[in-house]
């Protein structure tokens, strides 16, 4: 479904009504645990956790995802390249609102303990230079979308 937005910016976007700039979307992978879909979604993301994760995090993930007593939901979230971040509240508003209206008719969908979201995040390139101690300095992880940081 999509959002419409405020008033106050609607002139901006005016020529803009019906484009799709992005989409968030949320699937629940307790609810779905029996569909190929949400198995190999499950199964991709251990194997990402593996390549690039530590064991224990990994058995950690795998207990989360099997654990039928607390709904995992995966939070699917895209905007087009040189889209701007605006347009990224009003999609989690939506989907917010949508979440709400879920759980107060009482569907599994939007029943949710914990949500997984994966972010495009990236490391600068650090040259050899070291500090004081002689340690190199510490990569910060930066993220691709504004959005996807942590408050």
């Amino acid at each position: 479904r999509s959002s419409d937005l405020d008033d106050a910016d609607e002139d901006d976007v005016a020529d803009d009504h019906g484009h799709v700039f992005g989409f968030i979307s949320l699937l629940n992978l307790t609810e779905r645990k029996d569909t190929p879909c949400a198995e190999q979604i499950k199964e991709l993301i251990l194997s990402q956790c593996e390549k690039n994760c530590e064991q224990s995090m990994v058995e950690q993930l795998d207990k989360l995802l099997n654990d039928n007593s607390k709904p995992v939901g995966f939070l699917l979230s895209e905007r087009f390249i040189n889209v701007p971040a605006q347009i990224a509240l009003p999609m989690h508003q939506q989907l917010q609102m949508e979440l709400a209206e879920t759980q107060r008719t009482n569907k599994p969908c939007g029943k949710c303990y914990y949500y997984l979201m994966i972010s495009k995040t990236f490391k600068e390139a650090l040259k050899n230079s070291r500090s004081r101690a002689g340690q190199q300095q510490k990569e910060e992880l930066m993220f691709s979308n504004a959005e996807d940081r942590k408050s």
